[in-house]
C-alpha cells in the first residue's frame, strides 16, 4: 500500500491575523453583553437583522 502524503497548504499570515482580531473583537463583544445584562445570541440576531434589513 502506498502512503498518501497530504499536501499541506500554507495559508497567508493575514488570515491568521484576521482570525485573531475577530476573536478579540468577539470576546470584547461578549464582555460588553455580560456587563450590560444582554444575551449574546439575541444581540447577535438583532445585529444581523439590522444588517440584512429584515
Amino acid at each position: 500500500m502506498e502512503e498518501k502524503k497530504k499536501i499541506k497548504i500554507k495559508k497567508p499570515a493575514t488570515k491568521q491575523v484576521h482570525l485573531e482580531c475577530d476573536m478579540v473583537l468577539y470576546n470584547k463583544f461578549e464582555e460588553y453583553c455580560y456587563r450590560n445584562g444582554k444575551d449574546v445570541s439575541k444581540t447577535i440576531r438583532a445585529f444581523m437583522k439590522m444588517c440584512i434589513g429584515e
